[in-house]
């Protein structure tokens, strides 16, 4: 049996973080892209959106609360916002 490497899981959820980090970026380029190309109100409301739960999930991020609930939420409201 190998040992349990007690840096492990640290560094596991370190480059989740990362990854949520550029997964929000892209989103958030793709809808002001949509703002500046379409003169769409809704891309600007969707990138406003973005920008506000980004700021809001590095706020609470030390503390414990449903990160992947903001997430989500957020994900939903782009995407409907998209269809609009």
């Amino acid at each position: 049996m190998t040992e349990r490497d007690p840096g492990l899981q640290p560094e596991r959820t370190q480059l989740a973080w990362n990854r949520t980090a550029f997964s929000a970026a892209i989103v958030g380029c793709l809808c002001l892209r949509g703002w500046i190309y379409q003169q769409n109100a809704g891309y600007g409301a969707a990138f406003l959106l973005v920008l506000i739960a980004t700021a809001a999930v590095v706020a609470q991020r030390k503390r414990a609360v449903a990160i992947p609930l903001v997430l989500t939420g957020v994900c939903l409201a782009v995407h409907f916002l998209r269809l609009m």
